[in-house]
């Protein structure tokens, strides 16, 4: 930390940006500051957080808003947050939704289906849900399974689910849950990280995007799922609502049966899928109206006057 003072004093760095939600100790007293804060997780659900974060958070969160010169929270529900937790940061916190890179765009499913990446992920099923996240509590992907096995019961569909992200804190438990469920490796395949290419793939060729997390500051694979024209199932949770609008069909995410419920109803519904697919198309290009790039530069620059 030391050391990274004297750098920024050598360097006559004007205005630190802590992308992190951290500022570093002993920022010099002349440089401007910007955090952004991507969530207040570690308030609202320190459950699901492991034993570092919980202890880090609290010593270094607060002080560092106190620091900054300027605050950005990736979405209103986050602003809001902080503003109910920490009241003196009126005045200085501002919005600004993370960007969804052109990468993830709408595709006919025939075009965008490749027989390459299923066989290479081990996917033997053209149709397929997907869901796009880090194994961990907050995700609730425990809920999702146990939707998807009352499904599965009910002898309902025939159509994997696809777990698609990088294994987490506690994520040992969902696949002990698999197996009590009696959950195949064919029925919901965990296919770990995969590059932005066979992602893109498996969003464009998706049957249905669900996410049911607990909790989030904003939710990125929504975005890039509504990019890519599939229906969204979703948590009925603030940020979500403010992100998707009527693109998607909400679900409480601590009912499995309601989980459950939303996934049939929209795949049953070919007219809901198609308004949910168009109404996504509709959200993005709200969303997408201001660039976040040319918005953090214009609060930089606003140091200057």
């Amino acid at each position: 930390m030391f050391n990274a003072r004297m750098d920024l004093v050598r360097d006559k760095i004007g205005v630190f940006w802590g992308t992190q939600g951290f500022l570093p100790f002993r920022l010099p007293e002349e440089m401007k500051a910007v955090i952004t804060v991507y969530d207040l997780v570690y308030k609202r659900y320190p459950g699901t957080l492991n034993w570092d974060n919980k202890v880090i958070f609290p010593l270094l969160f607060k002080n560092s808003l106190l620091r900054a010169d300027k605050i950005i929270a990736i979405s209103k529900s986050t602003k809001d947050e902080l503003l109910f937790f920490f009241p003196f940061l009126k005045g200085k916190t501002e919005v600004i939704y993370p960007a969804t890179e052109m990468l993830w765009r709408l595709e006919d499913k025939k075009e965008s289906f490749s027989e390459e990446i299923l066989k290479k992920l081990k996917i033997q099923e053209k149709r397929y849900l997907l869901t796009v996240s880090t194994i961990e509590p907050r995700k609730n992907i425990s809920n999702l399974l146990k939707a998807y096995a009352e499904l599965k019961k009910q002898n309902v569909f025939h159509v994997p689910l696809l777990v698609v992200g990088k294994y987490g804190w506690k994520s040992r438990g969902v696949y002990r849950l698999c197996k009590k469920l009696n959950l195949s490796d064919d029925e919901v395949i965990f296919t770990g990280h995969v590059s932005d290419a066979q992602l893109l793939r498996l969003y464009q060729a998706a049957e249905l995007f669900i996410s049911v997390s607990l909790y989030e500051g904003f939710g990125l694979p929504l975005t890039e799922a509504m990019a890519c024209g599939i229906p969204v199932v979703a948590s009925d949770i603030p940020v979500f609502r403010e992100i998707l609008d009527n693109a998607a069909v909400f679900v409480d995410p601590l009912s499995p049966e309601g989980i459950s419920d939303g996934i049939l109803r929209v795949l049953n519904n070919h007219s809901l899928r198609k308004t949910l697919t168009q109404a996504g198309i509709e959200q993005m290009k709200l969303l997408s109206r201001e660039d976040p790039s040319l918005k953090m530069l214009d609060i930089f620059n606003s140091f200057r006057l």
